[in-house]
């Protein structure tokens, strides 16, 4: 007999603990990696338009992968970070980190028990070092315009079966400008089989977007 793994029975805390515990781990002032392109560096790749696309995983859905995105430049290819690949490049900054030398902030609330929230702001670089460790992470982005871009991070555990989503909304104007900056709402230790159940509800063309999962 086979029980699911659920991550409270595990950690032996409920979850207004769970919460008070996640924001005291991105609380902590960790040391900054750099990018994980080399380590995940496994793609295999097809073109896009005028980019080179790393095919990556899925996350139960299309909507939700862990594909990069280049660009040729002369002999050498790259990571795409440009204005005129905003959804490229947000992808890649949220699977990868900073590409291109200039950080990123994030001004994230943590959403808490009985609306707890939190508040605190970091760099897109050391939020993803705090789960470099026992994590996946998949992206997927709506179809938005330079005005309005909102984009969902899944940060996957499959040893303890939850996610860990952030709600992500900026424009190209405050993701590419001097001191680059995107606003996020961080939603904690969120159970693997409420979000199967409600997968199974959508016919697979349906686009999934972060108010289906939350809501």
């Amino acid at each position: 007999m086979e029980f699911p793994i659920i991550n409270t029975l595990i950690s032996g805390m409920d979850k207004k603990e769970l919460d008070e515990n996640i924001f005291r781990v991105l609380s902590k002032n960790i040391k900054t990696n750099p990018n994980q392109e080399l380590k995940h560096f496994d793609h295999s790749f097809n073109r896009e338009g005028d980019l080179i696309v790393g095919e990556g995983e899925r996350f139960l859905i299309k909507e939700f992968t862990t594909s990069r995105y280049y660009i040729r430049e002369k002999d050498s290819v790259k990571l795409v970070y440009d204005k005129k690949y905003v959804n490229q490049s947000l992808s890649n900054l949220f699977l990868i980190g900073s590409t291109a030398n200039k950080p990123v902030s994030i001004d994230l609330k943590l959403k808490g028990y009985g609306n707890d929230d939190k508040f605190i702001s970091m760099t897109v670089d050391k939020l993803l070092s705090h789960f470099d460790n026992h994590f996946k992470l998949y992206f997927g982005i709506e179809d938005t315009s330079n005005v309005h871009l909102r984009g969902t991070l899944i940060i996957y555990n499959q040893g303890l079966n939850f996610i860990h989503l952030l709600d992500i909304k900026t424009d190209a104007e405050s993701l590419f400008g001097n001191g680059g900056r995107v606003i996020g709402t961080f939603y904690p230790y969120i159970p693997i089989h409420n979000i199967k159940d409600l997968f199974g509800k959508f016919n697979s063309e349906k686009p999934i977007l972060p108010d289906d999962i939350l809501n």
